[in-house]
């Protein structure tokens, strides 16, 4: 979820319900809390997690903030406190069951007293996947500083016909991984079987305006570079959202997959959804989203990129073994990006 995350290394920040981005002086020293908040209806373990981030001097320093008091309320009703993981995490609790909808809104107070809440966020569902495929592209994307060849994704569904609704999708991608351990020097390749774990990078967002309760088809939702010759396992999650989240992720888009890189971004405040209620002066970093979710698995064969190039390789580069030969190896260790584990409903 928390390709967020990277807000802050761009320094877009989320300030209240303005719309309008607007500059900030890149000199200047932040201290901002940081909210990464999302409700879905699958049955994945979810949490959220605030933090306290400091940019000095170009620097950004994180610091999770424990002892919160975190709440989300259903349906302007009954609350929900979440249990304090120590890490800067807030767990929801196992009786907590979010349903197609309900409206939810989060709340937290700091042990100093400063209150914070969202704005009222409703679970809409998710219509189903139709159909996926993929169709390869020679100049298809970026990776490693450079264009590459990728498999591009797409999607067809039927869109409901319930007045306007906002989409957004994610995935995550299994590569079969050789290398276990790298260095400036060489790379080991694993003792066992290994498999990377890769997340979207780039944000797909849809507003169905034109398409009420028609069949969307072709709607492009990832560009996945061509790694090597084998197959991948790809997972689809294609997320109902609301206005606010959609208007959100589309000025992320506008201001960094549609003028360059991250890092070609300037600084800016985007509005977001979480005040603090003590001081609505104070920047708030984060959104509370929540997501209808609907999840499907595609076998990415990569046949159709047979004799037409070259894989990039998973290390962006030809694997370096070391010198003098040798059967070294490394143990594939369980990683955020990375699993020893044949993931469910792998294919070879």
């Amino acid at each position: 979820m928390y390709f967020l995350l990277k807000i802050l290394f761009i320094f877009i920040f989320i300030a209240n319900s303005c719309v309008e981005p607007y500059s900030i002086d890149f000199n200047q020293t932040f201290n901002v809390l940081v909210v990464e908040a999302e409700l879905t209806n699958s049955d994945e373990l979810q949490r959220i997690y605030i933090s306290n981030s400091q940019y000095i001097n170009q620097n950004l320093l994180k610091e999770p903030i424990l002892g919160l008091l975190v709440e989300v309320e259903i349906n302007n009703n009954e609350r929900f406190r979440l249990l304090d993981a120590t890490d800067g995490s807030y767990i929801f609790p196992e009786s907590f069951n979010p349903k197609i909808g309900d409206s939810f809104q989060l709340f937290f107070q700091k042990p100093t007293g400063q209150k914070y809440q969202s704005s009222v966020e409703t679970l809409v569902r998710s219509p189903e996947i139709i159909k996926v495929y993929d169709l390869f592209e020679l100049k298809g994307t970026k990776a490693f500083g450079k264009t590459v060849p990728s498999n591009n994704v797409f999607v067809d569904f039927k869109d409901t016909n319930q007045g306007q609704n906002y989409y957004n999708w994610t995935w995550t991608l299994w590569e079969k991984q050789n290398v276990c351990f790298s260095n400036d020097f060489y790379d080991l390749y694993c003792e066992k079987e290994c498999y990377e774990i890769l997340q979207s990078q780039e944000i797909a967002v849809f507003d169905d305006r034109f398409y009420d309760g028609k069949t969307v088809e072709g709607k492009i939702i990832a560009k996945i570079p061509y790694y090597q010759d084998k197959g991948a396992l790809l997972e689809i999650k294609q997320n109902a959202i609301s206005a606010e989240a959609y208007s959100f992720y589309k000025q992320l888009q506008d201001l960094t997959q549609n003028n360059g890189t991250f890092a070609d971004t300037p600084p800016q405040i985007i509005g977001g959804n979480i005040t603090c209620v003590s001081d609505p002066n104070e920047i708030v970093v984060g959104m509370f989203m929540v997501k209808g979710i609907q999840s499907i698995y595609y076998w990415l064969d990569r046949k159709n990129a047979f004799g037409k190039a070259n894989p990039i390789g998973l290390l962006g580069r030809q694997v370096q073994p070391p010198k003098g030969g040798g059967n070294l190896t490394a143990a594939c260790l369980t990683l955020k990006n990375r699993t020893p584990v044949k993931p469910l409903n792998w294919m070879e």
